[in-house]
């Protein structure tokens, strides 16, 4: 994505430097289907139990892929919230993610706070 965005913009400046019609834009949701299709291709190809880096206790490709499914609910929530427009939740969701906060981003934090005291004084 980043190599097609910096040729479409060499051939912008292009065009303009000779006084050439500027090339149409391409479409934006095109171009975020195909960047969107790898990064989700990615929990099949791994599997749950992949050791990967995370920013949490667990470090493997399962953590990500909660992640990716309770951020958007955490997020259309507030949104809805925010607009008195309240929807249905999914009580799966909702009842295997009762915890997370807690046990997962809250230690992270924690820590953080930690090394920014010893690092800061």
């Amino acid at each position: 994505m980043r190599t097609e965005a910096a040729a479409f913009e060499k051939a912008v400046r292009r065009a303009y430097d000779r006084g050439d019609p500027v090339p149409p834009v391409p479409s934006c949701s095109d171009w975020f289907a195909r960047g969107a299709r790898e990064p989700a291709q990615l929990p099949q190809e791994l599997g749950p139990d992949t050791p990967v880096w995370t920013w949490s206790d667990e470090q493997t490709s399962g953590f990500w892929l909660r992640m990716q499914l309770i951020e958007p609910a955490v997020h259309r929530w507030d949104a809805e919230s925010a607009t008195a427009t309240p929807g249905p939740g999914a009580p799966r969701l909702a009842a295997g993610t009762a915890g997370h906060g807690g046990d997962v981003p809250l230690p992270a934090y924690r820590r953080s706070a930690i090394l920014d005291r010893r690092l800061l004084g």
